[in-house]
This record gives structure tokens, C-alpha cells and sequence, in this order.
């Protein structure tokens, strides 16, 4: 019996996509994190498609939440943009994320050297306020971690194969052109990006500000295109973009000056002393830890604040280091909900590229309720505590000169009366 051949037909295939987007960038602070292990990077492939995604999500939020009455209505659009799994299901993605490594980078210090060798944790290089995870813990014998520089790389963010409808696309094309934007912006890729590290930039004129027009009207006139800001009336306990604060040094500095700038303010802010930098605290919380573990170190008399830990505000968790013989062992303020014991800062700081050489301080403020307006029970070691007291607020010395009640507020009051920062409300 004679085998009969199969008939085969040609198959045309269905060409790819044109990307959204082809932005090529490049990581002009320095990079850690962005592994599958904590604080590392991985050598061969730093930045990945799937990191990338997930900061570009958060991003598409800050732009778009101040629009939405319904947390449940947010998520559902951002699953249909960027995906969503669920157990065995799933809602495929509309965007596919595609890295092309230009430059892997080189590890910093190199591997030739120590840590030491180079100190790259000091202040007149990198500011350490912003390192402090990936510096060497004595306590924990913990080593210090590697920075990787240099690093480039070309995105594409192309519509996925299901996506057809030349409308869809142009609908979805301006979802990720305000994403990308916000991100490479006020974002930056890998680890501690709300302090700088990881910070971006591209030549591409979508992104860059140009070097002839002043940064706050470029950054207003961004805003107006990417943020759309009519607002509902309760915003969603999300941060966003619309009505966020922005303070900017006018003036561009070398990006790691820049940087250090930036982060050194909020440093010098939550660090106030008395005498300066080795000085007694002016901020309550180690006279308090003191006092309720009794606990006393020197001769001066602890602070008559009690159970009080306003730089919570600021983000936690906070964990208090005690250096002196007869002081407390480290406590950590954190949120006191089961499996959800921190809060992200609402406050970035960071350069803000201009070039890939230079860069200009900002300080970013989202817009979005603090932490004793959510009503999260905040707890160290155990101990309930709060973390708002407008009667004991006015006890704190760097509260009581800013006439405020809370330390987010004082630190922009900071920045406007001694820095001389000019600001900018986004929206």
C-alpha cells in the first residue's frame, strides 16, 4: 500500500509588532539589587524585563490613580494592561517587555578590590544615608554589597500578539508613554530608587528635558500631557502624581553631587542634634525607647515625650542602633500588621539626569495620606505607639520651628525656608 504524503501549505507568518517604544538608557547612579537575591546584581543580565515591569506598574498608578473611586476598578485596568496571575489562570498582558543588554556594567569596586579599598559608602563619594542596607552590618557579620556602573540598555515595549485594533493600540500607547515617562523621571531600576540609587537617563527628546528650558516647565508641561488631572472627589490611599510636591535646586550639578544633595537634605532633616552632628537627638524617639526600657545614657534628662515616634511618617521600619554602654539593644518601629510591617516613604529623593554626566536635586512628594491618617497601628518591639500627637508635636524641636504637627510637612518647610528650593504641585 503506497503511503500517502501529507499535503503542507505554506504558512505566512504574522510579522512582530513595532515597539511602542525603543527608548535606549542608561543607569548613571549606582545599581543594586534587581537579582533573584536580595541586594545583589546579577552580573550577566542586570536589568530584566520582568524588573522593569513591575517598576513600570507602579508607575502607571502614580499617573492614574487620582481617576479612580474604586481600588478594585484600578487593579482590574492595570491587570489589563500589564497582566495578572491567578493560580492556574491568568489575564494576559497587552504590553510585552523587552530588554536588549547594551553594557552589563562593571561591578563597583571591582573584584580585585575590598569594599574598603574604595570606601564608596563615604559621603564624599556616595551618600551613605542612601546605602545604608548594602553596607557592612558588625552585628550580623553581614558583608557589604556590590554597586554595578555603567550599565545601558535598550527597551522596547511592543504590543502583544492579541492586540490588533490600530485604536487599542494608540489608547494603550498612551497608558505606557505617561508610565515611562513618570519612571524614568522620578524612578530608577534595581534597589533603594526612592533614594536615588539606579537613577536613569536617555537622550530621547520624549524624555530628557532639554537643556534650554527651565526644569519646572518641563516637568508642568509633562504633567498636563501625562496626568490628566481630573480627580474624583475621595482619592484612593495610593500614591500619586496629581498633586504630588516637587522641590528642585534650579541649578545642575555633577549627577553624584546631585544625588548626595538631595539625599543629605532628608538626612540632615531626620538626623537634627543638638551641637551638630554628634550631638543629642531632637527627635524624641531615643529618649523614648530610653525611658521605657529604663534606660538612661549621659546626663542629660530624657525627653518628656512618651511612646511618641513621629519620623515614622517618614517610612518604616525604622530600626533604632544604640551605640553607648547602658543603652537599649536596636528596636524596630514598624507597622504592627501581620505580614504588612512596612510603609514606603512617601518622599523620593534623588537626581533628576540631564545629561549622563549631570543631574539637578529633587525632592518628590507623593500625593497621599500619611500614616496616621490610614490608621495603621504602628508597634516597636511589641509596644503599641503612635506616631501623630499634635499636643507633643509642639515639644519636638524641629516640629515646633516649622509649625507643624508632622514631619513630612516640617521636611518641606525645610527645604523652602533654608534651602531656598524652588517647588512646583504636579497636575
Amino acid at each position: 500500500m503506497q503511503r500517502q504524503v501529507p499535503e503542507f501549505k505554506a504558512v505566512r507568518l504574522k510579522p512582530s509588532p513595532e515597539p511602542m517604544f525603543e527608548v535606549e538608557m542608561s543607569v548613571v547612579t549606582p545599581m543594586f539589587g534587581g537579582s533573584a537575591e536580595p541586594c545583589e546584581v546579577d552580573r550577566e543580565l542586570p536589568v530584566s524585563g520582568k524588573t522593569i515591569r513591575g517598576h513600570l506598574r507602579f508607575w502607571w498608578r502614580a499617573c492614574v490613580a487620582h481617576r479612580y473611586d474604586s481600588a478594585e476598578r484600578l487593579f482590574e485596568d492595570e491587570a489589563e494592561i500589564w497582566g495578572a496571575t491567578s493560580g492556574d489562570t491568568g489575564i494576559p498582558a497587552k504590553v510585552d517587555v523587552e530588554v536588549e543588554i547594551r553594557n552589563p556594567g562593571l561591578a563597583f569596586p571591582s573584584d580585585n578590590e575590598t569594599l574598603s579599598d574604595r570606601q564608596w559608602q563615604r559621603d564624599d563619594d556616595f551618600p551613605a544615608y542612601a546605602l545604608f542596607p548594602f553596607q557592612f552590618q558588625k552585628k550580623t557579620n553581614q558583608p557589604a554589597r556590590r554597586a554595578q556602573e555603567d550599565v545601558s540598555f535598550i527597551l522596547r515595549l511592543i504590543p502583544a500578539a492579541h492586540v490588533t485594533d490600530a485604536q487599542e493600540i494608540a489608547r494603550l500607547r498612551s497608558q505606557v508613554h505617561a508610565a515611562l515617562w513618570a519612571w524614568l523621571t522620578f524612578g530608577g531600576v534595581g534597589a533603594r530608587t526612592r533614594r536615588g540609587c539606579g537613577t536613569l537617563w536617555t537622550n530621547n527628546p520624549e524624555f530628557c528635558p532639554p537643556a534650554n528650558e527651565p526644569i519646572l516647565e518641563w516637568l508642568t508641561t509633562r504633567a498636563r500631557k501625562h496626568l490628566q488631572s481630573a480627580s474624583v472627589e475621595t482619592p484612593l490611599p495610593i500614591p500619586t502624581l496629581n498633586g504630588a510636591t516637587i522641590l528642585v535646586h534650579p541649578q545642575k550639578q555633577v549627577i553624584n553631587e546631585a544625588w548626595r544633595n538631595a539625599v543629605n537634605w532628608l538626612r540632615d532633616y531626620r538626623q537634627r542634634r543638638t551641637g551638630g552632628r554628634r550631638g543629642r537627638s531632637l527627635w524624641p524617639e531615643a529618649d523614648t525607647i530610653r525611658a521605657l526600657w529604663n534606660s538612661t545614657t549621659g546626663s542629660a534628662p530624657p525627653s518628656p515625650t512618651r511612646l511618641y515616634f513621629p519620623r515614622g511618617e517618614l517610612g518604616l521600619p525604622i530600626i533604632f542602633h544604640f551605640k553607648d554602654s547602658g543603652d537599649p539593644p536596636d528596636h524596630t518601629l514598624q507597622a504592627a500588621v501581620p505580614g504588612a510591617t512596612r510603609m514606603a516613604s512617601p518622599i523620593i529623593t534623588k537626581a533628576l539626569a540631564v545629561n549622563n554626566q549631570h543631574g539637578i536635586p529633587l525632592v518628590l512628594l507623593f500625593r497621599v495620606p500619611l500614616l496616621h491618617q490610614l490608621g495603621v497601628p504602628v508597634e516597636v518591639n511589641g509596644q503599641q505607639v503612635t506616631v501623630y500627637d499634635r499636643q507633643l508635636a509642639h515639644q519636638v524641636a524641629p516640629l515646633r520651628q516649622h509649625r507643624t504637627d508632622n514631619p513630612v510637612n516640617g521636611f518641606l518647610a525645610y527645604l523652602r525656608q533654608e534651602k531656598r528650593l524652588e517647588e512646583l504641585t504636579l497636575g
